[in-house]
């Protein structure tokens, strides 16, 4: 049981292991049918306490730029306690084209104010008021 805290299997404890020694996440996620992926609900759900107070910023890329997807995602990341910050959203055949990203200035703010997030996020206090972890 995930939030038992306990785990056994290698991998799970490789899984563990890089999650707990990241200050902070980027998670770049494709757009399946409106939402994220099985691996990908599989990844988060093998962990629990781990994404208690972690900064997570979702790049997700799909038709129409991954927005079901990012808010399905979002509602997970809200039950795990991550603290999810803005991500960025690409939109296929616009900002990526033959597996090349090709950013427009809107892409590159919206990733501009999400490492500012992201750093802020890792500044701050989590919610027990403890201080950074860097």
């Amino acid at each position: 049981m995930p939030s038992s805290g306990v785990h056994t299997k290698a991998h799970t404890l490789r899984w563990k292991a890089l999650v707990d020694a990241a200050d902070a996440m980027v998670v770049v996620m494709p757009e399946y049918n409106g939402s994220f992926n099985a691996p990908l609900k599989n990844a988060i759900d093998y962990l629990y306490a781990e994404w208690h107070d972690l900064p997570v910023a979702l790049v997700g890329y799909g038709h129409r730029g991954a927005a079901g997807a990012m808010e399905a995602l979002g509602v997970v990341l809200r039950r795990v306690k991550a603290r999810q910050v803005e991500g960025v959203s690409l939109l296929l055949r616009t900002h990526i084209e033959d597996g090349v990203v090709r950013p427009d200035a809107q892409v590159l703010g919206a990733a501009g104010r999400m490492f500012e997030a992201l750093r802020e996020a890792v500044e701050a206090p989590d919610s027990a008021g403890e201080g950074p972890s860097v």
